[in-house]
């Protein structure tokens, strides 16, 4: 089983989500660009069958 993790670069978080997961905007700063990871991504799913617990919820972060 594989999995993937990787910021996207262009956003900020309030001091809620930084308190609660510690995301802060300065590691949102030092992220790959966009392509890259969605690179990367589609190398990580290519030929797999995605599952996911709330796609609903989390098809609006990809």
């Amino acid at each position: 089983m594989a999995s993937f993790q990787e910021f996207f670069p262009g956003y900020s978080v309030k001091s809620f989500i930084t308190n609660l997961t510690g995301i802060t905007n300065e590691i949102l700063e030092n992220t790959r660009k966009r392509a890259e990871v969605l690179k990367d991504f589609v190398d990580c799913i290519s030929n797999s069958t995605v599952i996911a617990h709330n796609a609903y919820f989390d098809i609006n972060f990809l």
